[in-house]
């Protein structure tokens, strides 16, 4: 008799491992877990890595890159965890409505483990939220898409300044050059500039014809 309860015992315990095993939620739910502790653990860096520079510490730009990267990292985590949440939410939702039906024997204590763990990482994951500046409505796809979407706004808007700036310099030298012709058409084209040259001419014509009356007038007094 103790050997059949000891049998039945171990029955029982493996029949349970083994529907924890094949239980779809429990899967996810670990695997949310999972990812809920190392979330919190690189937020927790984070914080560490950020009292350091505001402490006023040895601060250099590889630890404000690390700071960075690591905030990139806790954000993508939120929303990431956050999609898990959801997919749990509505895998819970369908147990409840098999076992309001009575089509499965599902365990009322075990659904309500389940939402209890569902609502305690709400708030976790909404504390965290508000921490990094985070709107608590926004799916993690959809906020991918309008990062993304921003990204390649913002690219589009610098190439259009590196443009501009480049038109503005050539526009610049071509404005540059057409004031230095425009100076040598000037110097070339003036007219009083060109009649005084014409004066200054028939001065040294004047003063030629005078010295060679001069030398004339001499020779004949010889």
């Amino acid at each position: 008799m103790r050997c059949a309860a000891e049998a039945g015992n171990e029955s029982k315990s493996s029949s349970c491992s083994s529907s924890h095993m094949t239980d779809p939620f429990m899967l996810d739910q670990r695997e949310a877990a999972a990812s809920f502790e190392r979330l919190l653990a690189t937020a927790e860096t984070w914080r560490n890595l950020r009292c350091t520079r505001d402490s006023g510490g040895q601060w250099t730009e590889a630890m404000e890159f690390e700071l960075q990267e690591l905030e990139g990292a806790v954000k993508n985590g939120i929303r990431s965890v956050k999609w898990s949440l959801d997919e749990l939410s509505e895998t819970l939702q369908l147990l409840k409505r098999h076992a309001d039906s009575g089509n499965t024997d599902g365990d009322p204590d075990s659904l309500k483990s389940r939402q209890n763990f569902l609502e305690t990482s709400r708030i976790a994951l909404s504390k965290l939220e508000n921490e990094f500046c985070l709107p608590p409505a926004i799916n993690g796809s959809d906020s991918q898409e309008d990062e993304d979407l921003e990204a390649a706004q913002s690219m589009q808007l610098l190439r259009q300044q590196r443009r501009q700036s480049k038109k503005s310099v050539s526009w610049q030298r071509h404005t540059r050059a057409s004031d230095g012709e425009i100076r040598q058409l000037d110097e070339c084209s003036s007219p009083a500039k060109s009649g005084r040259r014409k004066i200054c001419a028939a001065i040294c014509q004047y003063r030629l014809w005078i010295s060679v009356a001069l030398v004339v007038a001499l020779l004949l007094m010889v």
